[in-house]
């Protein structure tokens, strides 16, 4: 019998999860958003992976066509890659496309390159 105090693992992990999720920066999220396609890719969740793939392309910003356009195109891409299921290619491109976030991410967070941080 589980005490009245202490959690189950599940309980445990939904609430790890959730605290990752809410305390998260935008870019983390985006980094979190790749992590979860990749992972449902190698376990060959394509619906899930697809659903992933949507929710990236939701988030851009219209605002920013130099920027979005592309990024479109290349989301567009990668789920026609997951619908044909070619596993590698489609692991590979998101794999590229999270690390180049990634350097992103790290930049903006440590206040490199980003206009605030330089000094004039």
């Amino acid at each position: 019998m589980r005490t009245a105090c202490r959690p189950s693992t599940r309980e445990a992990v939904e609430a790890y999860s959730t605290s990752q999720i809410e305390g998260a920066t935008p870019g983390q999220l985006v980094l979190q958003t790749f992590d979860f396609i990749i992972g449902c890719c190698r376990r060959e969740d394509w619906i899930r992976a697809k659903k992933g793939v949507v929710e990236l392309m939701g988030a851009l910003n219209p605002d920013y066509p130099d920027v979005s356009g592309p990024l479109f195109r290349v989301y567009e891409y990668c789920l026609d890659v997951i619908r044909d299921q070619k596993i590698e290619e489609a692991i590979g491109i998101l794999s590229e496309l999270r690390d180049t976030w990634a350097d992103v991410v790290d930049r903006v967070e440590s206040g490199a390159g980003h206009p605030a941080a330089e000094v004039t």
